[in-house]
């Protein structure tokens, strides 16, 4: 807010900055909350003062606070899944055919999964049944040639008669996605920016109909854990790899937990699942999914589809284990054109069928990590161990320093980790950019070496070996 109480709100995160006259101040709660989570919780950003807009809520008249939608309420109603595949997928066709509007080409983000699948079959549907009046469709896909993802979507993309446009991610490219997710906040790795910034470069089409909501909504399903045994997003908060300097962590340690409960005071859920299925929506769709596409919305309109209100409306009403994967079965019987025996990409084998012998493809889709720990390690580590982030006060140093150590000698199973790391990266870029930042005045202790040269390389050793092991 400025002098006058009123809100500034601006759709880039860099001019919002323009704003501030002083320095401007880190917000260590946030970076704990990305270390632990990977991305922000709440409406928080690496700035203090300066935040999201929250979800589902409007400025009122004179921008002065936030009015908050009602939303729909989770029930409980069993339905067959013939009944809600025809019902979800009328509402899919008319949230599409509202999205399109006048728009003559249209482009759509196209992987071997179901989601996008399904938008893509009803597209075809609403073009071949005359329901909308468009020029042309453009299919969008990125990974290796030879995954699953990338092989599927070119034949979806060929049996639709629709161009389609191929990218790679290179190590080239990881590295100038760091530096694009630096520059918009820090919100994320770039590791989850895939070839976004490449599509938003030659993207010329009028809308873009994207899927990422489709698991959530459609299937329940996060992060391919369905609702019922989601973890609270509360849970396990720590000093992740003891990369924070232990004085700094015990002062904020607990701060996190006022985004999630500024969110649970207003959408208050009686089942702990209703309230984690939100909490999710709220928290882990909107900052790290949502942000990402953001990059492409700037380029042309982008729709997610299954985010109408109408459709999660439908399919919160319903009974979790209803929102199944015969729904999509379903579904696809009612497609003018027949995408069924194309293999779902998280399996190899088509859609539905749990025996049988999985395809050759390759199941990821990209060397991102391989990438990380063997040719981009030594810029990582000139980024990670530089002086702008050590002039922050806020990390344990010797601690990132021995990540990196083990990082380059002992690779493998370290996810999490490397995604950390990668988020350094993008921290230092964007404190190279925006100079006028100030961190904390925290200093080593003794415990913070112990921590360092201890606990950091015991539990990463610790992780590395159950991760072998499973």
């Amino acid at each position: 807010m400025d002098h006058t109480g009123e809100m500034r709100i601006e759709h880039d995160f860099a001019r919002i900055l323009n704003y501030f006259k002083s320095p401007l101040k880190i917000d260590p709660v946030a970076i704990l909350e990305v270390l632990n989570k990977n991305y922000m919780l709440g409406d928080r950003t690496i700035i203090r003062n300066v935040n999201r807009t929250p979800w589902m809520a409007k400025p009122e008249e004179k921008n002065r606070r936030w009015n908050f939608y009602n939303i729909p309420s989770h029930q409980e109603n069993i339905e067959s899944s013939e009944v809600i595949a025809k019902k979800l997928f009328d509402l899919i066709c008319e949230e599409i055919r509202g999205y399109i509007v006048n728009g003559k080409k249209i482009a759509i983000l196209l992987s071997g999964g179901m989601d996008s699948r399904i938008v893509a079959g009803s597209l075809d549907y609403l073009i071949k049944t005359k329901q909308v009046d468009i020029d042309s469709v453009k299919a969008y896909t990125w990974g290796n040639i030879d995954s699953r993802d990338v092989i599927y979507a070119e034949k979806i993309a060929k049996r639709l008669n629709w161009p389609w446009k191929h990218y790679t991610v290179s190590s080239s490219d990881l590295w100038e996605n760091f530096r694009i997710a630096g520059l918009r906040g820090c919100e994320y790795s770039g590791l989850h920016l895939h070839a976004i910034p490449q599509i938003q470069k030659e993207i010329k089409d009028d809308i873009l109909l994207v899927a990422s909501y489709g698991d959530s909504i459609g299937r329940a399903e996060y992060q391919g854990i369905r609702v019922h045994n989601l973890t609270p997003i509360s849970k396990n908060f720590r000093n992740f790899g003891n990369l924070l300097i232990q004085s700094e962590y015990k002062r904020i340690k607990n701060l996190w937990k006022e985004d999630i409960d500024f969110y649970h005071n207003i959408y208050s859920e009686s089942k702990l699942y209703q309230q984690l299925e939100l909490d999710y929506q709220i928290h882990y769709m909107r900052r790290m999914l949502n942000s990402c596409m953001e990059i492409l919305n700037e380029a042309v309109p982008t729709y997610q589809v299954f985010g109408n209100p109408s459709v999660y409306e439908f399919m919160w009403s319903l009974d979790p284990s209803c929102r199944n994967d015969e729904v999509y079965l379903h579904m696809m019987n009612l497609f003018s054109t027949s995408l069924g025996d194309i293999p779902w990409a998280r399996t190899g084998l088509p859609y539905g069928e749990r025996k049988g012998k999985p395809d050759s493809y390759l199941k990821s889709h990209h060397f991102y990590f391989d990438f990380i720990q063997f040719e981009l390690i030594d810029r990582i580590e000139s980024r990670v161990l530089s002086e702008r982030v050590r002039n922050l006060g806020l990390f344990n140093m010797e601690a990132i320093k021995n990540l990196i150590k083990l990082i380059k000698n002992s690779p493998n199973h370290n996810t999490d980790y490397l995604e950390s790391i990668t988020w350094l990266v993008s921290l230092d870029f964007y404190l190279e950019e925006f100079e006028n930042v100030k961190g904390e005045e925290s200093r080593n202790t003794s415990f913070d070496y112990i921590a360092a040269y201890l606990f950091t390389p015991l539990r990463y050793l610790l992780l590395q070996l159950y991760r072998r092991i499973k």
